[in-house]
């Protein structure tokens, strides 16, 4: 009880995964029905078929495999959860490498397994063999969707710890103007150009950041806070 006190968003992360598993069954069973029923019209049994994808059920599932143990304890997270999870995102990312939401889960699966130390520092020595992986990933999604939100914003996390900051350059131009109404992604290139020394481009993105915080306050006043 004091642990799902203590860790609710496990809880209820836990909650929706298992939802979504049954969702995912009460559709197979669906279809199966109506594979066996002779009386059902082929294009029925179609777009039954697509309401969900084979990847969003691979998803899904690999997601649930992070979320089956609420209330864990921190320091058994990574071993019990955590790289399962990140094995179970390996897989449908070899099923699936050119999909822009598999290489967003499974590269972000590495990074929170490697928070905040995947470069030494200064030499940028990568600390883990995670590193080289996540940047593949990353790199390779960026080719196909280089203006995709969560491929651009872990890509300025992976740069900004590395010696090449730089390269999350482009990444940082995408954030900066295809999505004007979210204050956080416009505030993430400053974290490249206070590297690069461009402290101008520092006052100007965070100031509209903040901007773009304060119009959603106003538009949802009860994400003010959150």
């Amino acid at each position: 009880a004091i642990l799902r006190r203590l860790y609710p968003s496990q809880q209820v992360a836990s909650h929706h995964a298992l939802l979504a598993i049954e969702k995912i069954e009460e559709l197979k069973n669906r279809n199966r029905r109506r594979r066996e029923s002779a009386t059902e019209e082929d294009d029925n049994m179609e777009h039954d078929s697509q309401l969900i994808s084979d990847v969003e059920i691979q998803i899904l599932s690999a997601i649930r495999t992070l979320t089956c143990h609420p209330s864990i304890e921190p320091h058994l997270a990574e071993t019990t959860v955590g790289r399962p999870y990140a094995n179970a995102m390996r897989r449908v990312h070899e099923r699936y490498p050119d999909d822009a939401d598999v290489s967003y889960f499974y590269a972000e699966s590495l990074m929170v397994l490697n928070a905040w130390n995947l470069y030494e520092y200064p030499t940028g020595k990568p600390l883990s063999q995670d590193v080289e992986e996540i940047q593949t990933v990353l790199e390779q999604a960026l080719k196909l969707h280089p203006k995709h939100a969560g491929i651009c914003h872990l890509y300025v996390h992976l740069c900004e710890m590395s010696s090449e900051p730089q390269k999350a350059l482009a990444a940082c131009e995408a954030l900066r103007t295809e999505f004007l109404d979210a204050g956080h992604l416009i505030h993430m290139p400053t974290h490249i150009d206070v590297l690069l020394g461009d402290y101008e481009s520092c006052v100007q993105y965070n100031l509209s950041a903040i901007i773009a915080d304060e119009k959603i306050m106003r538009v949802s006043p009860d994400t003010a806070g959150t």
